[in-house]
């Protein structure tokens, strides 16, 4: 660090590579130093004078939001100046700098509900285990991991730490050897409902955008075996994970008492 005068005002002017340069995509030396506006100087244990850099603290909710605007469009920027010169470097560069990106990005927009988690201390229901993926599938989610550097799908637990979704992403994990894989705690619900008065009760489950949003006496479009059916749901429950095999799903629900114009959620 170095103190640099411009205009009557003292900075403190830092040199921090970019990553480019760090990774040997742009040449040394080539980031542009960083400079602080010294607001005053304090003494340290030793009596030497430290300054005081004016670094605006974002408490303020209207700079907040100017300041991530600001932040995801010079983040735009950065990720296609990254991918330009790596592409005049050559291939391997260009596909591995854009692995490393969709990393960067995923950990920047995860939520305080995901973490990491050894890939041993995921909890497997029996009804994963006893099913596995179709082979095409499994195949599609291999060939994103190999394009992509990354998991396709995010692997869900439950609060017991029990996977509720995302089991091949779990099953790549194991097979590629990776021990800690990134994950997002949630909820699953199904609704119970039978295709005739008094009949026999079925399960099903509900997409995300459905759970809390459904009740008792709600008319639900679901998938069965013999195809697209309507049934009045009798209950709504929490996903246990103990069923004996995978559960076909809800379409979509009509309301007992109609919303907004048509009563009807789905996706």
């Amino acid at each position: 660090m170095k103190i640099v005068e411009e205009n009557g005002n003292k900075y403190a002017e830092m040199y921090c590579p970019s990553v480019a340069e760090v990774m040997g995509l742009a040449p040394e030396g080539s980031s542009k130093p960083m400079k602080f506006p010294i607001t005053g100087y304090v003494q340290d244990s030793f009596g030497e004078d430290l300054p005081m850099l004016g670094i605006k603290i974002m408490t303020d909710e209207k700079w907040q939001k100017y300041a991530e605007e600001g932040a995801v469009e010079h983040q735009e920027q950065f990720k296609s100046e990254c991918l330009e010169y790596a592409s005049d470097v050559s291939s391997f560069a260009y596909n591995f700098i854009r692995k490393v990106l969709i990393v960067i990005d995923r950990y920047l927009r995860k939520d305080k509900s995901t973490g990491m988690m050894q890939v041993d201390d995921i909890k497997i229901y029996p009804c994963f285990a006893a099913h596995e993926p179709k082979p095409e599938k499994m195949q599609r989610k291999e060939q994103y991991f190999e394009e992509n550097g990354a998991l396709q799908s995010q692997i869900i637990l439950d609060s017991r730490g029990y996977l509720i979704d995302g089991y091949t992403s779990y099953l790549l994990a194991r097979a590629h050897g990776i021990q800690r894989v990134p994950v997002r705690y949630g909820r699953r619900q199904i609704v119970r409902a039978s295709h005739t008065p008094g009949g026999k009760m079925y399960s099903w489950e509900l997409p995300g955008l459905l759970i809390d949003r459904v009740s008792a006496g709600d008319r639900a479009v679901v998938r069965t075996e013999r195809g697209v059916k309507v049934v009045t749901v009798a209950a709504v429950e929490e996903r246990a994970g103990n069923e004996p095999k995978p559960l076909k799903g809800v379409i979509k629900v009509k309301r007992k008492k109609a919303i907004g114009k048509d009563g009807e959620y789905g996706i």
